[in-house]
């Protein structure tokens, strides 16, 4: 067998065990959802959110098993890297809240459905989780408001669960 023969099997290979690993990522995140009693849309955005570092890795893989020389490109990724450290710096936030979305999903007693008491000093907010996104806990208030709540700060602030009821989800 030439490279070239071995490099084609070994990419598919790869794309297969990506496939089936995807499959069995989403599997796993959906079976721990359900025993956990997490809501169907949470989960998804835990699944797209793992599928798409899973697929960085292999994209990361292919690169290696076709020699993929980054000399050739540096002015390319100079300029990527630049233009992406500067949305960072600007976007840290979205992704300390992305980032929080999945601790919420995996380890944070609070649900869809829960009355919650969100303890914030002079902005302390009470009221039925109405949903928890990417970015945010979305909360009903008492007086009839919806409130955001960053998913960074959920993760900072105390949070007393008032009811664990699902009535009002």
């Amino acid at each position: 067998m030439n490279g070239l023969t071995v490099e084609i099997i070994v990419t598919l290979g790869l794309v297969v065990f990506y496939v089936i690993g995807r499959a069995v990522i989403r599997q796993m995140v959906k079976r721990y959802a359900k025993k956990i009693g997490i809501d169907r849309i949470r989960t998804m955005y835990i699944i797209k959110m793992f599928s798409f570092l899973f697929f960085i890795i292999m994209i990361s893989a292919l690169a290696l098993v076709w020699n993929f020389k980054i000399k050739n490109l540096g002015l390319y990724f100079a300029s990527f890297f630049t233009v992406a450290g500067v949305a960072l710096f600007a976007g840290w936030s979205i992704l300390s809240n992305v980032t929080a979305s999945a601790i919420l999903f995996f380890s944070h007693p609070i649900r869809i459905g829960y009355k919650v008491k969100i303890l914030d000093g002079d902005n302390t907010i009470v009221g039925h989780v109405t949903d928890i996104t990417l970015f945010s806990v979305i909360m009903k208030t008492e007086e009839g408001h919806v409130a955001s709540f960053p998913n960074n700060l959920a993760l900072q602030k105390g949070i007393l669960i008032l009811e664990e009821t699902r009535s009002r989800a």
